[in-house]
This record gives C-alpha cells, sequence and structure tokens, in this order.
C-alpha cells in the first residue's frame, strides 16, 4: 500500500535536571512538504496540542497521498480517530524497534487515551 507510506519520526521531551526543552509537532513536520496534509489535519482535529503536551511519544506519518485519501473518504471525526491511532504513547528508536520480540509488541496509542 504505497499510499499508507509510514515513517517514524520520534519526538521527545528532554528533561536534564530542572531544564525541560519543548517540541512543536506541527513545526517539526513544516520542513517536511510530504507531510503538510498531515500537518493541517493534526492542526484541525487539535491533535497537535495532545502531542506537543506529551513528554515522550511516537508519531507514525502518513504521507499527504494517503490523509488526502482518507480525508475525502470520511468526516473530520473519523479522520482524527485515524490519526489518534498512529500516534503512540511510547517511545520507540531504533535499538527499541530492533528489540521487539518476533516484531510485534503491545502499544498504547492516543486513540485508546480518549
Amino acid at each position: 500500500m504505497d499510499a499508507l507510506h509510514l515513517i517514524f519520526l520520534i519526538v521527545s521531551l528532554l528533561t536534564v535536571g530542572s531544564v525541560v526543552t519543548a517540541h512543536n509537532i506541527t513545526t517539526i513536520l513544516s520542513d517536511f512538504p510530504e507531510y503538510r496534509e498531515l500537518n493541517n489535519y493534526l492542526l484541525q482535529t487539535k491533535l497537535s496540542d495532545e502531542i506537543n503536551n506529551r513528554e515522550t511519544i511516537t508519531v507514525l506519518l502518513l504521507n499527504n497521498g494517503a490523509v488526502s485519501a482518507l480525508a475525502a473518504k470520511h468526516p473530520l471525526s473519523v479522520v482524527k480517530g485515524v490519526l489518534s491511532l498512529h500516534i503512540l504513547l511510547d517511545y520507540y528508536d531504533n535499538k527499541k524497534l530492533h528489540a521487539i520480540p518476533d516484531g510485534t509488541t503491545l502499544s498504547t496509542t492516543l486513540y485508546q487515551n480518549h
């Protein structure tokens, strides 16, 4: 499914002592035109606010074609639900991904948190 091309974007809030560095998913995605539609829908659904308020999170990105196809067939509430399924409430880096036994694992998503 080329339209469902997914890549990982690891967004983490770094804490060093009492110094906290915040992140902003829409600012991060603004550098990647292939995710413009995703960025737009993260803003419209307010999912960007929920992402930005998390300390650690992994966002599975859908490219413009995948998001456009989804949005063309479904109302905004459904788009929000689908995008929420692509927001993992855990931090996955390459090391952690490669350590997953048998290639499967359970992870809580933002959808389950609502």
